[in-house]
């Protein structure tokens, strides 16, 4: 099992997307050190926009976290509501298919939102999940995300993930993978 204090971004890649499909750990560190919040925490605290979120609703932040997606140019189905399995925003990109839960919180995060983006994942038929917050998350949540390969996004991250998706999904965002 990958720690995360065991793995540095000078010392780790991925490969290809093989690696990324059956090492999730591997993924989720990779990415978290490629978004370049070496001290993630800290980056979530100094969010500019946090004056704006307090006054969101649940449903005003996925609608804010839908059009950061759409900006770089992602397609985007929102599912929220009553009867959405854990998935608030379906986003794809190419024939990549992302299931994305959204939690505007004053508090950390906690394990309830990764099992539910995981379960929502499988229903949707999505290649990835992840959870975006305003906040923090718990230790717990976080180990539980990297047992899944659940990625834990601060909703800024949203502006790289397309590249990052661009550069080790290349063939589903293409379009080019094989049934």
């Amino acid at each position: 099992e990958i720690k995360e204090n065991d793995i540095s971004s000078e010392e780790f890649s991925l490969n290809d997307e093989f690696i990324a499909f059956f090492n999730p750990d591997a993924f989720y560190f990779y990415v978290k050190n490629s978004i370049g919040t070496a001290d993630h925490n800290a980056m979530l605290d100094d969010c500019t926009e946090q004056d704006d979120l307090n006054s969101m609703t649940g449903t005003d932040y996925e609608v804010h976290c839908a059009a950061i997606l759409e900006a770089t140019g992602w397609s985007v189905i929102r599912k929220g509501g009553s009867g959405d399995q854990g998935v608030d925003l379906v986003a794809i990109l190419g024939e990549l298919r992302v299931a994305v839960q959204c939690k505007r919180y004053s508090q950390p995060v906690g394990n309830k939102a990764i099992q539910e983006v995981n379960a929502g994942r499988q229903f949707e038929r999505c290649d990835l999940a992840v959870v975006v917050s305003n906040a923090n998350y718990t230790p717990a949540a976080r180990q539980l995300a990297s047992a899944l390969g659940v990625l834990l996004f601060h909703h800024s991250d949203l502006h790289s993930f397309r590249e990052l998706a661009q550069e080790h999904f290349s063939a589903l965002v293409s379009g080019e993978a094989s049934a």
